[in-house]
């Protein structure tokens, strides 16, 4: 949607106009979401982040399915969204630490606090596998 000085329509239009535009946008990413994969050139793996800036969505998945590879394979992940940023992260198998804990209070809702264990990136190491 594009502010101008003046409003044009009735208010009742401007919402009929963005659910429209909602629609078409939700609408663009389910379809490309649908067509997501992972590409294969041999022992090599490249899994994208996709969106699309003029359909304005970003399909926060790299892949529909877990993704499996061979020992020794290559795996890049490539960023072909205008929109977002993301990181991956490797674990140890055990569930990742909580972004936001919430500490319950005595009377009223709990206070939100942040954990520097999810927050704080840990020491870079190595993501090769053993005896490759």
């Amino acid at each position: 949607m594009i502010v101008k000085d003046k409003a044009k329509g009735t208010p009742a239009a401007a919402l009929k106009r963005g659910r429209a535009e909602q629609a078409a946008t939700l609408a663009a990413g389910r379809a490309r979401f649908a067509k997501l994969h992972v590409e294969r050139h041999g022992t090599t793996f490249v899994v994208p982040l996709v969106g699309n800036s003029r359909q304005r969505y970003s399909v926060l998945r790299f892949t529909r399915e877990p993704l499996v590879v061979p020992r020794g394979a290559k795996v890049t992940w490539a960023m072909r969204d205008t929109f977002e940023i993301h990181t991956v992260t490797f674990t140890n198998g055990e569930k990742p630490a909580q972004v936001v804990v919430p500490e319950p209070q005595s009377s009223g809702p709990p206070k939100l606090l942040l954990n520097p264990k999810a927050l704080v990136p840990p020491p870079p190491r190595s993501t090769t596998a053993p005896g490759t």
